[in-house]
């Protein structure tokens, strides 16, 4: 879950990290209004949860409250990066004398949190990282330990400060740490955080997106809320399997998948290209759809999103061990066939407690079930170039 710019600027200004002047506004009446508040140029800046805001004409330089009304009721309503503009922040333009880069993130390597700092920051950091990776300091955080100040410091160092603005970097970048852990971060930064001519450290822009599993942890967010305002960079699809402990994630083939397991469904998915067919998704289900007291319920919400998908000419599903009673889950697959008169085929490969009984039931039905993944992966592509 990504959070907007001006609630990350509002966490980090409670915790006595500066920040520009400005306002959030929703109107075009309302930014001229904070424009003449702020006084000079200012930076119209869309609220869209998406990277890169300057490539894609959602930051904007103004120099007076006409202006900025304008350029409001340009971006007001309009998409950024997929994502469209219900809000922008009004910021005073600063004048800047150099720009770093601090952060907070997740090596899943070392399984440990990584703080990263660099000389080096703005809008091109990512191409300027890749022609300059000496610019780049980064030290893992043991999180039984956790991350003191004096390491924030030697950190800070390195990139290239001293003396006083130093002290006030390091004491940014153990706020982020803290942030970041508080609110189950899995990224944190600013970017870029900026020395101004009059010698100032500013977090000019700021990133916090938090663990998906966590959200419930932090309603004051409002998770629904965004996603039913199309805010949140999921599609239905991805939302309804999210309620459900699952993971999807669409792509551009006709074959769909249901199946157990993260590696089981990739691996899936590489059988179906190899041999020549086109996967339409990834879903690796979770508990409430294979697991609890009505597996076969909980197999025909996960059908449901599956074949919410237009493009799905054929289904495969894969789910293999755990508690499950594959028998239950045939019986779902059945009956959710049969009640949506569904033409599509599918093959079933179910591997676990009552396995047979399931098998038996569904060729019983005229439902393919294949004990072996590449016999079923033969069969499910054999069927879709029929369909």
């Amino acid at each position: 879950m990504k959070l907007f710019e001006y609630e990350v600027k509002q966490i980090l200004k409670r915790r006595g990290i500066e920040v520009p002047r400005g306002k959030l506004a929703t109107t075009p009446q309302e930014v001229r209004k904070a424009a003449e508040e702020i006084q000079g140029p200012v930076l119209v800046k869309a609220q869209a949860l998406t990277g890169r805001r300057v490539l894609f004409g959602g930051i904007k330089t103004v120099c007076d409250p006409d202006e900025a009304e304008r350029t409001a009721g340009q971006l007001l309503g309009s998409i950024i990066g997929g994502f469209k503009v219900n809000a922008v922040l009004v910021e005073e333009m600063l004048s800047i004398s150099k720009e770093y880069y601090i952060g907070v993130t997740i090596d899943e390597a070392a399984k440990k949190p990584v703080t990263i700092a660099s000389s080096m920051g703005g809008s091109e950091l990512e191409d300027l990282v890749e022609r300059f990776p000496e610019k780049v300091v980064k030290r893992h955080v043991d999180p039984f330990l956790g991350f003191f100040e004096f390491e924030a410091r030697e950190i800070i160092k390195e990139v290239g400060l001293s003396g006083d603005q130093m002290a006030q970097a390091a004491v940014a970048l153990k706020v982020l740490y803290d942030v970041f852990w508080e609110y189950d971060g899995e990224l944190i930064e600013i970017n870029p955080l900026v020395i101004t001519e009059n010698g100032g450290i500013v977090a000019v822009d700021a990133k916090l997106n938090i663990n998906d599993y966590a959200v419930f942890r932090h309603p004051e967010f409002g998770f629904e809320k965004r996603w039913r305002e199309k805010l949140l960079d999921l599609n239905e699809r991805e939302y309804r399997a999210k309620l459900l402990d699952s993971t999807y994630v669409d792509l551009e083939g006709d074959i769909g998948i249901i199946g157990s397991g993260a590696g089981p469904n990739l691996h899936l998915i590489d059988l179906i290209e190899l041999m020549g067919g086109k996967p339409a998704n990834f879903f690796e289900v979770g508990g409430k759809i294979t697991a609890g007291a009505n597996p076969d319920k909980g197999i025909q919400k996960g059908l449901d999103i599956l074949l919410s998908n237009p493009g799905i000419r054929s289904v495969i599903v894969n789910i293999v061990g755990g508690a499950t009673r594959c028998d239950e889950l045939a019986r779902g697959i059945i009956q959710y066939i049969k009640s949506r008169g569904i033409d599509a085929p599918f093959v079933v490969r179910v591997r676990g407690s009552k396995d047979h009984e399931a098998r038996d039931l569904l060729l019983g039905e005229g439902i393919p079930y294949e004990a072996n993944l590449y016999d079923a992966v033969r069969k499910i592509i054999e069927l879709a170039r029929g369909a």
